[in-house]
């Protein structure tokens, strides 16, 4: 079943919002391929795996880690 243009521009208005690339500050797209998503910047084309659920890979892209959940190389 198809959904409407109106259905669809509400889904889009309750998404969170796309955080910047972290590398180089670029714009970040949603990116839809039949049931699965991934987030990519427009450009330097960093994008996260893909999933089958919209919302994860949103908060793939969004998450940032912080200097305590970094952890030096042995």
């Amino acid at each position: 079943m198809k959904k409407s243009k109106k259905v669809k521009k509400r889904e889009k208005k309750n998404r969170p919002k796309l955080k910047p690339c972290p590398f180089c500050g670029g714009e970040a797209v949603i990116e839809d391929a039949v049931y699965n998503y991934a987030v990519m910047c427009t450009r330097c084309r960093c994008e996260t795996r893909w999933e089958t659920n919209e919302g994860i890979a949103i908060d793939l892209w969004n998450r940032r880690s912080t200097m305590d959940e970094l952890k030096p190389c042995p």
